[in-house]
């Protein structure tokens, strides 16, 4: 054991050594993160689609809605304990009464994930007005397509969105985290193809 003069420079070394550690500590903290999941940028062709634009054809003479963060909240979906997924009412989501643009008679539901894991779904898609890029104003997601849903229960997932255009990496992103957050459902509930 040191004693004296050597005592008090051994001291002042650990407490060297601990700033420096936690200096280091604190600059992993401050790099940025990869992201968590892989994006995907809307395609190109329906950039400006939520400014007035009557000459465009694919908005039919009316504007995209782009959701702000407090209007985005409505739409968003959580799994329950139980393993079913639920609206921000806290209620059961179903898509019986759902349509969309590429299964108007089927019951479906069109979604998005964000970057962070976040599910949001409208039972209702108008064309020109209402899609997959108006829950994130625009912005890239980590999944999109449509849900059937019934009771809470997942029927069916794909990746049929015309303005992401998702890859079968990004739906298995969002399946794999559904999963992780207890959402019950079986690989045939996956629709793979567009």
């Amino acid at each position: 054991m040191a004693s004296g003069a050597g005592a008090g420079i051994f001291k002042a070394a650990q407490k060297f050594f601990r700033f420096l550690r936690k200096e280091e500590g604190t600059a992993a903290h401050a790099r940025p993160r990869p992201p968590r999941f892989k994006m995907k940028e809307m395609e190109r062709e329906y950039r400006g689609e939520h400014l007035p634009a009557p000459n465009k054809s694919w908005t039919h003479g009316s504007q995209v809605q782009y959701l702000d963060d407090a209007a985005r909240q409505r739409y968003r979906l959580t799994v329950g304990s139980d393993g079913r997924l639920y609206d921000s009412s806290g209620r059961l989501f179903d898509t019986r009464r759902g349509t969309s643009a590429w299964t108007p008679d089927r019951g479906r539901a069109i979604y998005v994930m964000d970057e962070h894991g976040n599910l949001y779904a409208s039972n209702t898609q108008v064309i020109g007005q209402f899609h997959h890029s108006s829950f994130l104003a625009g912005g890239p997601v980590a999944g999109a397509g449509e849900l059937e849903v019934v009771n809470g229960n997942l029927m069916a997932i794909s990746r049929q969105s015309g303005h992401y255009k998702p890859t079968p990496q990004h739906l298995r992103q969002v399946t794999d985290h559904l999963r992780g957050q207890g959402l019950l459902f079986g690989p045939h509930h996956i629709e793979w193809g567009i």
